[in-house]
């Protein structure tokens, strides 16, 4: 087998430190996650993504984590879940679009929110606590949304 881990190199110059992103006061949590310290290996299971560093705690405190983190597209796909659920009223088709940013990797096990206000979400810790995913989301209209399946 062959493991390849891809670090971020401390970008030289800029000044100071960067802050670190926060869930912005003024959003609403719609949503609550408890993800077990096994989310990694299950997504992993489901998927084939078998980074070692979302399923083998050893592997992921020698890339520099205090245990393993949850897949990017993991959290988006919670992330796209929860929208759909709690905000469209169980309605796919109502999703136009869903940009995602992940700021901070996920440490798990954890405990997180989904914050939304109009077409901005974000997952995090709670209001003003760290962030991991900060996105944007539209909608369509219902009655859109119902001549497109139309079609």
């Amino acid at each position: 087998a062959r493991i390849t881990a891809l670090l971020p190199l401390k970008k030289g110059g800029g000044g100071g430190k960067r802050e670190k992103p926060r869930v912005p006061q003024g959003l609403r949590e719609v949503d609550r996650w408890r993800l077990g310290p096994r989310a990694g290996r299950d997504f992993a299971l489901l998927t084939g993504d078998v980074n070692p560093i979302h399923w083998l705690p050893p592997y992921a405190r020698m890339a520099g984590f205090r245990n393993t983190i949850l897949h990017g597209f993991g959290g988006l796909a919670r992330l796209y879940e929860s929208l759909v659920k709690r905000v469209l009223s169980g309605d796919p088709s109502r999703m136009e679009t869903l940009e995602v940013r992940f700021v901070r990797p996920l440490v798990l096990p954890a405990r997180v929110g989904v914050f939304v206000d109009r077409d901005q979400c974000c997952v995090g810790d709670a209001l003003d606590g760290p962030a991991y995913f900060t996105g944007t989301y539209g909608v369509r209209d219902a009655a859109r949304a119902e001549d497109d399946d139309d079609e």
